[in-house]
């Protein structure tokens, strides 16, 4: 039976690699690839996809390209880290796996997390301010009507 499947990160080396693989030794009905790059034409097997899976409204705009009835037999998600331009490199071995390289992958997600925790709270802030502001304003009016109301009934 001829699978449908979906590949998230279709551009890099472990997407790409799997793509290959599934496309030359399975029976594929369609390979839809999401990557932020297209690398390959559309083909009757392979539809390609624009996406950045760290942007909402790209997500959305993806989603439009897959017809509606579509329903995928295999999700292979080859999104991540492998390599930054420092420290951080894939390994050629198990003898490559060490707890230094969990460590400096662990600080670096840490330092990503902080920074756009950082942006979000930055983000937030001024509403807040404005929310508080507005309801502070409610207390003050909630106290001054009446006393308005009030002072205009005794004057009459």
């Amino acid at each position: 039976m001829k699978k449908t499947i979906a590949i998230i990160g279709s551009s890099g080396a472990i997407g790409n690699s799997i793509c290959e693989v599934l496309l030359n030794k399975y029976p594929i009905k369609k390979l839809y690839k999401f990557s932020r790059k297209i690398q390959t034409k559309d083909t009757d097997k392979i539809k390609n996809i624009v996406i950045d899976i760290e942007d909402e409204n790209s997500i959305k705009e993806s989603v439009k390209h897959i017809p509606g009835d579509v329903k995928f037999d295999l999700i292979f998600v080859a999104t991540g880290l492998l390599h930054n331009e420092n420290e951080i490199f894939p390994e050629k071995s198990i003898k490559d796996i060490n707890t230094d390289m969990f460590q400096k992958v662990s600080i670096f997600m840490k330092s990503e997390i902080e920074t756009r925790r950082s942006i979000l709270l930055s983000l937030l802030e001024p509403m807040v301010i404005i929310f508080m502001g507005a309801f502070i304003l409610l207390i003050v009016l909630a106290i001054l009507i009446p006393i308005m109301q009030m002072n205009t009934i005794s004057l009459s």
